[in-house]
């Protein structure tokens, strides 16, 4: 279970303990998901996220597994009536410039609405990386921005109060830079930029590159970190996406196929295809199911 934790939360194993809790050690609700299916991977069991919040102890958590395994109530986790019907929207359909909005993320973008200010959707990862081309990021994060709806999709609420969805499929993400003068001050610029919330309603998808750059690092440092690391740091990446365009099952596939592209150039992307699947095909199904009328009770 530990294991599980730290690769979830980046952390070392010897730092939690047994009256660790995940939310204290940085946990939230896309990492909770992610901790979710490690915990299928490693134990071979589906345990919902009702009983994961329930139980944020580290101790607890693994005695309450341990019960279900047990008890063998492994998969048995209380299913929704919603059915969902894997099925792509015809071509006439994804051509348009709308998509559907989920539920989920309704409830978000009115959260968004009476807090502008609030970050805690904010879904970031941070790297530090050895001589970095910018440009090259910039071309692999907008390729995959471009590839999937939810993360080139921007928000708007209609004259019936209703949120809808609207493609912006020649989007382009620019890399914003900040300069630091040294250790100290690289670390509180990072934290002010991951505190940043995102305006979900400025026509601008809910994408963010920022690079930190450090300035004025003693010779003296850069040998040190160089030896401690193997390498010489001098940026530091955080890659930023609102939780209404991400979650934890899907943001290690993106960020790999970001890493892949900035390795290997965007022409490495014209091997995968066409994405079989996108959110907006859940989104309209989810929509169709409600209209069913059962829907919006549930």
């Amino acid at each position: 279970m530990a294991d599980a934790w730290a690769e979830v939360l980046g952390v070392k194993v010897d730092s939690i303990g047994m009256e660790s809790n995940f939310f204290e050690l940085g946990g939230q609700s896309t990492l909770l998901m992610t901790l979710q299916s490690e915990i299928k991977a490693r134990m071979g069991i589906k345990v919902s996220l009702a009983t994961l919040i329930k139980h944020p102890i580290i101790r607890d958590m693994e005695e309450t597994i341990q019960c279900l395994l047990c008890e063998g109530k492994e998969g048995k986790e209380k299913k929704s009536r919603f059915k969902l019907k894997k099925k792509r929207r015809d071509s006439k359909e994804r051509g348009k410039d709308k998509v559907c909005v989920s539920s989920s993320q309704k409830r978000m973008l009115m959260m968004q609405t009476m807090e502008p200010e609030r970050h805690d959707y904010n879904v970031p990862s941070v790297y530090e990386v050895e001589g970095l081309d910018v440009r090259r990021l910039e071309e692999a994060v907008t390729w995959v921005v471009r590839r999937y709806e939810a993360l080139h999709t921007v928000y708007e609420e209609g004259e019936d109060e209703q949120w809808r969805g609207r493609l912006m499929k020649t989007a382009k993400v620019k890399a914003r830079e900040w300069r630091a003068k040294g250790r100290g001050e690289k670390e509180r610029v990072v934290g002010e930029v991951l505190r940043q919330p995102f305006d979900l309603f400025s026509g601008v998808p809910p994408v963010r590159v920022d690079v930190v750059r450090v300035e004025g690092v003693e010779e003296g440092e850069k040998k040190k970190k160089k030896k401690k690391s193997g390498r010489n740091v001098d940026d530091v990446v955080v890659l930023n996406i609102h939780h209404v365009a991400i979650d934890g099952a899907c943001i290690g596939k993106v960020k790999r196929e970001i890493f892949r592209l900035y390795e290997r150039g965007v022409e490495e992307a014209e091997k995968w295809g066409e994405v079989e699947w996108d959110y907006g095909d859940f989104a309209a199904s989810e929509a169709e199911w409600a209209a069913e009328g059962e829907g919006w009770r549930e």
